[in-house]
């Protein structure tokens, strides 16, 4: 039997409505050497027998309802194909993804990440948005430059340059060098990931367009306005990690990203108050284990234990001065 070249490994949780769909996407590929591997993570609803009246045409594995990450690491780890491409299970892609993914790795064949250009769909407030417009299209040298590759690991630092699974072809051999994706609660796999063999591999990005992130306002990213804290203090818990591993010559700039990263989600999280509500207990677990004595966390737990409406009253004032600073200091570099 011929080895797959391309195995597609697709995560599922309480995903009936759109798997099929997102099935589909995949059988119409162009590329003929596909193996499709699809993990559900004990679904409570009709997933799983849909996913069965598939047949042969997938590798199904049924799992009890662990996470995101472990069901991704089981069906990473039974992937036989040269390259393995993750998708989200309500996400599409373009019938030429594969083949155009192919064609790119195969271009450059000492890159440890494919990341291809994208679109949104499904949301009513902006029907399609680019993909590259979350922090990607800063990876080229300008609008007109289609492909580049490069050492990205500083890039990753400041923030995800990958706003989905569906962008990405990995080569096996760098999943068995780069080792499981994280097991830790959900909404850190992916960015942990990708800065991890931003560590040791060149990354290739171009703008063709095959990927289609759906909208989603019950996704695993939560309630949409709960979202900027949930992205930021994960990704601040990522990068603590990788700080504390990484050769002293990245230290600095990794650094200056979790720095960073606290600064936004300790913003988020105060940013609730402005609206009458209170930041997601479970979000701040994330950021308080990550971040405990930083300075930012230790003034935003002090206002969050303040009476809400003199904690808003505070955090408007404070919102107000840092906007003043910031203008004089626009002034000051205008002179």
């Amino acid at each position: 039997m011929t080895r797959p070249r391309v195995s597609v490994v697709i995560t599922t949780y309480n995903s009936a409505r759109y798997l099929p769909e997102t099935l589909e996407s995949v059988f119409a590929q162009s590329y003929p050497e596909v193996e499709v591997i699809v993990v559900d993570d004990g679904s409570r609803d009709d997933t799983a027998a849909l996913a069965r009246g598939f047949g042969d045409r997938i590798r199904l594995f049924e799992r009890p309802h662990e996470g995101l990450g472990p069901a991704r690491a089981a069906g990473m780890a039974a992937a036989t194909g040269e390259y393995i491409a993750c998708l989200d299970s309500d996400d599409l892609w373009d019938p030429d993804a594969l083949t155009v993914q192919v064609e790119v790795a195969t271009r450059n064949p000492a890159s440890g990440l494919i990341v291809s250009a994208g679109v949104t769909f499904g949301d009513p407030n902006e029907p399609s948005r680019s993909l590259f417009d979350y922090e990607g299209d800063e990876m080229f040298a300008g609008p007109d430059q289609q492909e580049v590759t490069g050492w990205f690991h500083r890039e990753f630092a400041v923030g995800n340059r990958v706003a989905c699974p569906a962008q990405t072809l990995i080569p096996r051999a760098v999943c068995e060098a780069i080792g499981p994706v994280c097991t830790t609660p959900n909404g850190i796999q992916d960015y942990d990931y990708y800065l991890r063999i931003a560590r040791s591999y060149p990354i290739t990005f171009h703008r063709a367009v095959l990927a289609y992130w759906r909208f989603r306002p019950d996704s695993l990213s939560g309630d949409v306005d709960e979202r900027p804290l949930r992205w930021t203090s994960t990704s601040a818990a990522v990068l603590a990690r990788e700080r504390a591993i990484g050769p002293p010559e990245v230290r600095a700039y990794l650094n200056a990203g979790y720095h960073a990263h606290v600064r936004r989600a300790t913003g988020a999280a105060r940013d609730t108050l402005l609206v009458g509500a209170r930041p997601n207990p479970d979000d701040l677990a994330v950021l308080y284990r990550s971040a405990r004595w930083h300075p930012n966390v230790l003034a935003t737990r002090l206002v969050l234990a303040l009476p809400p409406p003199l904690g808003s009253a505070v955090t408007r004032a404070a919102r107000t001065s840092a906007r003043r600073i910031e203008r004089a200091r626009a002034r000051t570099r205008g002179r």
